[in-house]
């Protein structure tokens, strides 16, 4: 049985064959020492393809369930991402050249000299040492170790005669050959970074207005204060495993890498307003009333109290909303919350309209869950819960809208579904 690993594996060079099946024309800029058996982690593939081909792979990437992320502030770059199970694989493709910031330092034409690596193709030995040099010193204004020990390796094979008519054409003859002998002398990490950029600008000076819009476009999308965090909510009668879901949803978050707030946002506990303990007492002598007097039918008296205090608990949760959920969104937090806002519209002898109404107020969530089952199995888990009060509760649900429905059955099976469906909500739309 192959493990998530693997998994991942064999499904990028289910991509490389398609790819050699349909004749495209690509190769991997880096990273990839994985598909080697290295140990290293899974990473994103990093990839240039042909611009007469990128229609192609859109529809092959499409074919094997591949989802397409929005278009961000980087017009060169498009970005497809699967998850199998709950671990994902992805590719950054670069179109007609490799790209820093939508200026093209290397042209389509390293596809002419690629060479192929086991099942894959991957840059040559002269355009990968430019690649490293190029990318440390424009993208990551840093030189990893990494890339330091491969561009000293690379260096005893390369040409340096075409190297330095490369590195030339992106920043000068003289800057080139001091970075061939900082390559020599193991020197990079003190290279004058800036003095780099600021010349490749220059050589062509419509890249700064590229760089400009391109800047602009990236603190609107990325540093936008009207964007806010994405807010999950997990809805459903009691008994159906939202809080199981919520617990899931966060653990795996974190673990990519991803701050998360939970927040419980019911009327049974965690109130802003002095509520609970007034309602409580209230509730008790209703029941004994009901008891002693043998009450069947609810009395006006009673559905007008119930909606009078439909408002106070509306704002109650409202108040949850704008001093626990608001805050961490704002912060980039990733919200996530049981109940969100459903407990006003569950509450009995109060017209529909009316809960509606209020309902409505709450901010929609990013990405809503609604989980439920029979309400046999729910009353099962739940004891407690008369039958014929889950059915009202799934009544009142069905006149909902939802991003995702799901009967649990199995927590695992119902656990790794969810995962997989709102990440690729939050992965789609740049979240991650």
């Amino acid at each position: 049985m192959e493990s998530p690993r693997e998994k991942q594996i064999i499904g990028l060079r289910e991509v490389f064959q398609e790819f050699d099946k349909q004749g495209i024309q690509y190769c991997i800029l880096r990273n990839y020492e994985f598909l080697l058996g290295d140990p290293m982690s899974v990473e994103s593939v990093d990839t240039v393809i042909s611009c007469n081909d990128i229609q192609k792979v859109d529809s092959i990437l499409h074919s094997l369930k591949f989802t397409k992320r929005t278009q961000q502030f980087s017009r060169a770059h498009k970005a497809y991402f699967k998850f199998i199970g709950t671990e994902r694989i992805s590719f950054d493709i670069q179109v007609d050249g490799i790209h820093w910031n939508d200026m093209a330092y290397l042209d389509e034409e390293v596809l002419s000299r690629r060479v192929k690596v086991q099942d894959f193709y991957v840059l040559s030995d002269n355009d990968s040492f430019i690649m490293f040099l190029a990318h440390s010193i424009l993208g990551k204004r840093r030189f990893k170790n990494k890339y330091q020990r491969l561009l000293s390796e690379l260096f005893l094979r390369i040409d340096q005669k075409i190297v330095l008519q490369g590195l030339s054409g992106i920043f000068s003859t003289n800057y080139a050959q001091n970075l061939l002998q900082r390559v020599r002398k193991k020197t990079l990490p003190s290279t004058p970074f800036y003095n780099y950029i600021t010349l490749f600008l220059l050589n062509k000076p419509r890249r700064i207005l590229t760089l400009g819009s391109l800047s602009f476009r990236w603190l609107w999308q990325r540093k936008n204060p009207f964007k806010l965090s994405p807010l999950i909510s997990v809805v459903g009668p009691d008994g159906a495993g939202k809080s199981t879901a919520v617990l899931a949803l966060s653990s795996f978050l974190e673990k990519n890498g991803r701050k998360t707030k939970t927040v419980y946002s019911g009327r049974g506990r965690d109130n802003i307003l002095p509520i609970r303990t007034l309602g409580r007492k209230y509730k008790s002598r209703e029941k004994k009333q009901d008891v002693k007097k043998k009450i069947k039918q609810i009395s006006l008296k009673r559905k007008l109290l119930y909606t009078l205090m439909a408002p106070t608990y509306a704002l109650d949760l409202y108040l949850r909303y704008l001093t626990q959920m608001l805050p961490s969104r704002i912060k980039g937090e990733i919200v996530l919350t049981d109940r969100y806002g459903t407990d006003i519209i569950l509450m009995k002898h109060v017209p529909f309209w009316f809960k509606k109404f209020f309902y409505s107020l709450f901010p929609n969530p990013t990405f809503s869950i609604y989980l439920y089952n029979d309400s046999l199995t729910l009353h099962e888990r739940r004891p407690e819960e008369p039958i014929e009060e889950l059915e009202r509760q799934m009544e009142i649900f069905t006149k909902l809208s939802y991003s995702l429905t799901r009967k649990t059955t199995n927590e695992l099976e119902d656990h790794t579904f969810l995962i997989k469906k709102a990440s690729t909500t939050l992965e789609k739309n740049w979240y991650y």
